[in-house]
């Protein structure tokens, strides 16, 4: 299908890269690599610290927050320092065991293909 407003569209692109800041954005988890997929996630809540972020993709961002809201971490920012840095401790972990386990997924699936391509 043709793209009727070309300009609009490389305009919502530049937006897209800007407001992701790099030109070549990946989910951390799952890979996917289309623009229009992906967003930041702020690691512990955007109200305990706007600059721990990660780029996700919008599947993957739903299921880190689902996981933050399992492991009983609020989306809100706390008074007190400690609870806080505490919470943004807990939220990092959260995230950061979401990564690893995509990062299994990928060294299993690099296993697999290395297998393949010796038996050949």
């Amino acid at each position: 299908m043709k793209n009727v407003h070309p300009l609009r569209a490389a305009r919502r692109r530049q937006r897209r890269l800007a407001l992701l800041g790099t030109e070549d954005a990946c989910c951390a988890i799952c890979g996917e690599t289309s623009l229009e997929c992906l967003e930041i996630h702020e690691i512990a809540g955007f109200k305990r610290d706007p600059n721990t972020r990660v780029i996700v993709c919008r599947n993957c961002h739903r299921k880190l927050t689902s996981r933050l809201m399992d492991a009983g971490i609020p989306m809100m920012r706390e008074n007190c320092p400690l609870q806080r840095t505490g919470q943004w401790m807990r939220a990092l972990a959260v995230t950061m065991h979401a990564e690893a386990e995509a990062l299994e997924r990928w060294a299993h699936l690099l296993d697999q293909s290395i297998a393949r391509s010796s038996t050949l």
